[in-house]
């Protein structure tokens, strides 16, 4: 009996050592994939950004063209809202993909996954740019321009239409209008985190 508990206590350790390189092996892998997911996701908010520059140029080329053409420009509220949303999305995917690195599987591996730590303590070169973001132009100035330029299309009465097609023209203004306001609370919460970042790196430096 003494002799199976002597095997058993000098195996324990071993098993213990074992299944704690397989818990930091994993956490690992598991560490590779999420940034491979942080890359992709990366790219997709590139793509995002470079599609509604595009698409927001392309309008207005086409519909400033000729003063008829104007009231087309209200579909810019819509398609930027759409494509804000998907850039968002993936904004906050990785953010969660950051606290999960963060929380769950940096304590699993020795002296921890530091860079997403490290990441957020580190404030822009330019602390402005978290509260002046390119996101508040390339998303929010189209749809909001869009609303200005049309609005003597729709509702003044040099605006030459009829009483069916000014309700309609009217109705999807104001439609446009509950857009942009939706469009600039959600580029708002994108952008809050890298104020936050650089508010609290700000107070840092002051107290250095």
């Amino acid at each position: 009996m003494s002799r199976i508990r002597d095997v058993f206590f000098r195996l324990a350790p071993s098993q213990n050592l074992d299944d704690t390189r397989e818990n930091q092996e994993g956490a690992l892998a598991e560490f590779a994939a999420l940034r491979n997911e942080v890359v992709h996701a990366l790219a997709v908010q590139q793509t995002i950004f470079a599609l509604q520059l595009t698409s927001a140029g392309a309008v207005y080329t086409f519909a400033l063209a000729s003063p008829s053409r104007t009231r087309l420009l209200l579909i810019l509220p819509f398609t930027s809202y759409a494509l804000c949303a998907r850039y968002s999305s993936a904004h906050f995917g990785t953010l969660a993909i950051g606290r999960y690195i963060r929380d769950v599987l940096s304590p699993r591996v020795p002296g921890g996954l530091l860079w997403e730590a490290w990441q957020e303590r580190q404030p822009r070169p330019i602390g402005f740019v978290g509260w002046v973001s390119p996101q508040f132009v390339t998303f929010l100035g189209p749809g909001m321009i869009a609303l200005i330029w049309t609005f003597p299309a729709v509702f003044l009465k040099t605006s030459g239409l009829g009483v069916p097609a000014k309700v309609w023209f009217g109705l999807l203004w104001v439609a446009a209008f509950i857009v942009t306001n939706m469009n600039v609370s959600i580029t708002w919460r994108t952008t809050a985190r890298r104020r936050e970042i650089d508010k609290g790196g700000s107070r840092l430096s002051t107290l250095h």
